[in-house]
């Protein structure tokens, strides 16, 4: 289920809990599943927990009282309880995603974001408290008719990754997106 005020624009910004790029682990899943499935991998891996629209002031006003909290925010796990097949409504976007446990830690750091959000004058298109629930591995998948539950010898939940970073990224077009922010989670 969706629970946005519209469908993502350009121009539009986002709050990503992302992966280091340096995770064997992570790595080794996303190519035994490149393997089996085909099309290509999602980097940065990440989980979005906000979209929302700002103007330049706005924006900059969250970035300065944003950048002091997740500095002093402790390190969020995100844990995949699942592989989920994916095509977005209307389109033919195929995509294989991990289905995530949505932790009070992740659940709180939504709705910090969201407040600081708000505070700062941007405006949240995410509903109040609404979290999404899948990070995507594969993109561009051609043939989704594979069970997903074949695809991996992995037993869930399993640790996905440590979210270490905080990207703030802004939508440049159909799945293009520019980072003009990297934030630092915790020390």
């Amino acid at each position: 289920m969706f629970a946005h005020a519209r469908p993502a624009r350009p121009g539009d910004y986002c709050v990503l809990l992302a992966a280091d790029s340096d995770l064997p682990r992570l790595h080794a899943r996303l190519a035994q599943l490149q393997r089996r499935c085909g099309g290509h991998r999602a980097e940065p891996v990440h989980l979005t927990c906000q979209r929302f629209v700002a103007p330049p002031e706005a924006l900059e006003e969250f970035l300065s009282l944003f950048r002091p909290i997740t500095l002093a925010c402790a390190r969020i796990i995100v844990e995949a309880n699942s592989l989920v097949k994916w095509q977005a409504p209307g389109r033919r976007d195929r995509s294989l995603r991990w289905g995530i446990t949505l932790t009070p830690a992740l659940r709180a750091f939504a709705a910090m974001s969201e407040q600081v959000l708000v505070a700062a004058g941007g405006a949240p298109l995410y509903t109040s408290g609404w979290l999404p629930s899948l990070v995507t591995a594969l993109e561009g998948i051609e043939d989704i008719s594979f069970d997903p539950n074949q695809l991996t010898t992995d037993t869930f939940p399993y640790e996905l990754f440590e979210a270490r970073r905080v990207l703030v990224t802004r939508i440049a077009g159909a799945g293009e997106y520019v980072v003009e922010h990297e934030l630092v989670l915790g020390s």
